[in-house]
């Protein structure tokens, strides 16, 4: 397998509106390239949202995807590879719907789909047939989300309410408010980390802290604790007020199924 690397970089910013904050990002740059699979030339565009940054594969002319999961591993690859957190497919559409959505994560796993990623392809998909403002109806194995190209050339997307519920993410960790798992105590690396887990579609585990501690090498731990592959956030306080902590993003690992 050989890759070009992308001379180009993107951009991206984050609002939030709504009671149910849905996100806004904005592209302002893309760059196009191609890739060699398996002697075959795949033609793709890479793109970021928050810092995730996809490679955005146009697969809409068939069902059969045009990169293989040990290819995506190689691709995702930042020394020798394109570079980036997945690899996002474009489908054909099933049922009544514009699009269906599969994602790659960079370690080959497949998650059920990505707010991130769904944005990323719904910019995608517009600047590849030149459409304006419109929303998208993209099935991915979440089920139907709904992405929204406005006037200003972003892209907002409502991911709906979380799901707390232990058994709905799901997770064996044991409730610990109600039927939900907010800070509960899980021992990682003779640390002890306070989680709480959560669904958008796909599960969760958050720590609120920062960003001291390997998380990276407790995933299998955290990964036992999930009955599907989960993603870990840290946050940290950035700065209080009298409404609110904000908090930012330090670090997101992908948790391979062993």
């Amino acid at each position: 397998m050989t890759s070009t690397l992308l001379s180009g970089s993107t951009f991206c910013r984050l609002h939030h509106a709504s009671n149910k904050r849905p996100a806004l990002m904005k592209l302002a740059q893309q760059r196009s390239a191609k890739t060699t699979c398996q002697a075959t030339a795949v033609e793709f565009t890479k793109y970021q949202g928050l810092g995730n940054d996809f490679i955005l594969v146009d697969n809409r002319h068939q069902d059969e995807l045009l990169v293989s999961a040990e290819a995506a591993i190689k691709l995702c690859d930042r020394n020798f590879g394109i570079g980036g957190d997945g690899v996002i497919f474009a489908l054909p559409p099933k049922g009544d719907v514009d699009y269906t959505m599969r994602i790659y994560n960079s370690d080959g796993s497949e998650p059920e789909m990505c707010g991130n990623g769904i944005r990323c392809l719904a910019r995608f998909v517009a600047e590849k047939d030149n459409q304006g403002p419109r929303q998208y109806k993209v099935l991915t194995g979440a089920g139907l989300i709904q992405p929204d190209l406005l006037e200003d050339g972003q892209v907002c997307v409502d991911m709906g309410e979380p799901i707390l519920q232990a058994d709905r993410i799901p997770t064996t960790l044991t409730p610990t408010q109600g039927s939900t798992v907010v800070q509960a105590p899980l021992q990682l690396a003779g640390q002890e980390w306070l989680v709480s887990c959560v669904s958008m579609g796909n599960p969760h585990a958050v720590v609120f802290g920062n960003s001291n501690g390997n998380l990276q090498v407790c995933t299998p731990t955290v990964y036992s604790c999930y009955r599907l592959t989960c993603n870990v956030r840290v946050l940290s306080p950035q700065y209080c007020s009298s409404a609110a902590a904000l908090f930012c993003l330090q670090a997101q690992y992908s948790i391979p199924n062993p």
